[in-house]
């Protein structure tokens, strides 16, 4: 009786079983989405290595650095100008009117430079970031541009530079860079170097190379 039970049971359980494959054999295949336009989604630009060998930028950070020198020359000689007066008031006797006029215009123009330091040091402050601010507003039109003529959803921003084993710093921006890895076959940064160094290369006697070589997406411009 058992025996004949458990013959019933494997004869039931084979038949579901090929019941349940005879219907997903006559099922319909499930829908397929449509297959995506071809190119990548994600590319990467280094953006550090762009400000680097940007030409105009350079340039332009060049002028700013021989103003900055400039003005550093000015406040020295006033500096200069006041250690010498500091030194004129060592002879002077105290208490006399000279030395008390003398004194005060030290003060007065000691007051004068820490014044005018902090408003140039404000204002150069300022223009660099500006400076900062304009290039990197160009970097993400020609970076929009590429993404946009190359089927690109996302470009990711990246740091190419090598990690210095013996740099505490260096190895703790290697650790914590948000990409690990991605095919250098997706790197914009030689095309979107180019494309902005493009104006200052044509001026340039003689011409010289827009970028150094780097692999990356073929030029849409």
């Amino acid at each position: 009786m058992k025996k004949s039970r458990l013959i019933v049971s494997v004869l039931l359980g084979s038949c579901l079983l090929g019941a349940a494959v005879l219907a997903l054999a006559q099922a319909p295949p499930p829908a397929r989405s449509a297959a995506p336009p071809a190119g990548p989604y994600i590319a990467m630009v280094d953006v550090g290595y762009i400000f680097k060998n940007h030409v105009r930028f350079k340039q332009m950070m060049d002028a700013l650095k021989a103003e900055i020198q400039q003005a550093d020359a000015r406040f020295r000689a006033e500096n200069e100008a006041v250690r010498q007066m500091s030194q004129q008031l060592e002879q002077e006797r105290p208490g006399t009117p000279n030395y008390k006029q003398l004194e005060e215009a030290i003060a007065k123009r000691r007051a004068d430079l820490q014044v005018q330091m902090g408003l140039q040091r404000k204002e150069f402050v300022l223009r660099e970031a500006k400076l900062y601010y304009a290039v990197y507003q160009e970097i993400e039109q020609v970076v929009r541009y590429y993404a946009t003529q190359n089927n690109i959803a996302v470009v990711l921003r990246f740091n190419g530079d090598s990690v210095d084993p013996d740099d505490p710093e260096s190895i703790l921006r290697e650790i914590n860079k948000p990409v690990i890895y991605f095919a250098q076959s997706l790197d914009l940064t030689p095309m979107v170097l180019e494309a902005l160094n493009r104006s200052a290369a044509q001026t340039a006697t003689p011409r010289q190379p827009t970028s150094p070589a780097r692999p990356g997406l073929p030029n849409p411009y």
